[in-house]
């Protein structure tokens, strides 16, 4: 079973993933703006994302991406807790190495409350600076097309470096995945 699904991926990748077509090719369109958004993240830890996104360089098989995202984590209950909810802000860069693989370092500024605390009955507010590193692999479908579909799995972790207020809880390192699908124009 671990062959099929090997050959499988294989071919998924040789048929989909970024090749480099010729930049004189009547069917080539060079893409250098994207939007994105994740589909796991509404559903664990609760977030809504939508990440704008341009390219500022490529040579050979080597690119860079820089963008920003909008984030919002409706209120939710936490046991032992309260309610939780956060707004945030992020500035990344993305660097392609070959084909679609891809590191990217994320700097998240946010707003965040924790409303009816559930050992003080106290409403906390903070402003926050934390920090992913992900690593990764875009696939883009419909690159003959004008507007292209991209699809990318990223997996990685985080930390924050800065909470402005005693904030309830101690803020630890984090673990992350997500799965982007976008359309690049």
């Amino acid at each position: 079973m671990k062959k099929y699904i090997i050959v499988l991926l294989a071919l998924f990748t040789h048929l989909y993933a970024q090749n480099k077509l010729p930049l004189d090719s009547a069917k080539f369109h060079k893409k250098y703006w994207s939007v994105e958004t994740s589909v796991v993240w509404p559903i664990f830890p609760g977030i809504i994302k939508v990440n704008f996104v341009r390219e500022v360089w490529s040579k050979k098989t080597f690119s860079g991406e820089l963008g920003f995202s909008l984030n919002i984590q409706p209120p939710r209950h936490t046991e032992g807790e309260g309610d939780f909810s956060e707004e945030f802000v992020t500035i990344f860069y993305r660097q392609f190495f070959w084909k679609g693989f891809h590191v990217q370092i994320d700097n998240n500024f946010a707003y965040g409350r924790m409303n009816n605390w559930q050992n003080t009955g106290v409403n906390y507010e903070s402003y926050a600076i934390f920090h992913d590193f992900l690593g990764g692999y875009r696939f883009e479908l419909l690159k003959r097309h004008k507007i292209g579909l991209t699809i990318t799995p990223q997996a990685g972790g985080g930390f924050t470096s800065y909470v402005n207020s005693s904030w309830p809880r101690a803020e630890k390192p984090f673990w992350e995945v997500n799965l982007l699908v976008g359309m690049k124009f």
